[in-house]
């Protein structure tokens, strides 16, 4: 029996490629760093990060092996942690470009993570039909850093939005709130156990950075809506 875990995951990577392929056909359009970052932040979230864990939960599940089941937890946090280095880069690309380089802490710290996890590997087992995650410091180290990356993109995002105005500031404000539901609450509630949470969680993150990348399409939909 194929977990509900790895079934919500495979539904969450597809809606999520379907965001990177919307975020991309923009990008096709608009050339711009901002918008190539945020299609690579939903590729990789999608394919290496939910994908992965999905097919390795449903593999490790279906064939009771424990090994491969911690592996599927383990190996796609590191494709986490890349991931959100590139939405540092959208956050950074428009007010920081120079401090773009520090995707690569983003990039050394989900490596890191995954050989800690290689070297300590978690227990994780099917629990009346769900995945139990255990307890091991690999479990903590994940909101830890999800945190902290939270706090540097969406503090770098408010402070940015406090110093530029007009459409801008309010993409880095969205782009503020959108990280920390996306790297904070979701997370936790997903590592808590607490599935539906954590699911509409994703929902409304996704929903602001889609917002964010088709703001003027967004714009004139609303202004249409009101007469305008």
């Amino acid at each position: 029996m194929i977990p509900p875990t790895a079934i919500s995951h495979f539904v969450w990577a597809g809606l999520i490629f379907l965001s990177f392929y919307a975020v991309y056909r923009k990008y096709q359009k608009n050339h711009n760093e901002m918008l190539k970052n945020f299609y690579m932040f939903f590729l990789v979230w999608s394919i290496p990060f939910f994908g992965l864990m999905a097919s390795m939960f449903a593999t490790g599940a279906y064939l009771g092996n424990s090994l491969i089941l911690s592996l599927g937890y383990v190996i796609p946090h590191i494709f986490a942690f890349i991931s959100v280095g590139y939405l540092w880069k959208v956050q950074s690309s428009i007010n920081f470009p120079k401090y773009q380089k520090l995707f690569w802490a983003f990039v050394g710290y989900g490596i890191l993570l995954g050989a800690y996890g290689l070297f300590n590997m978690p227990e994780v087992a099917v629990t009346d039909g769900g995945i139990d995650y255990g307890e091991s410091l690999f479990n903590a180290l994940i909101p830890l850093g999800m945190t902290v990356s939270a706090v540097m993109i969406s503090g770098s995002s408010f402070y940015s939005a406090y110093v530029t105005k007009g459409d801008t500031r309010k993409k880095l404000v969205l782009i503020g709130i959108g990280t920390m539901l996306s790297l904070v609450f979701a997370s936790i509630f997903h590592n808590l156990g607490y599935t539906l949470l954590g699911e509409a969680t994703n929902l409304v993150w996704i929903s602001i950075f889609l917002a964010v990348t088709h703001w003027q399409k967004l714009q004139e939909k609303l202004s249409d809506l009101r007469g305008e």
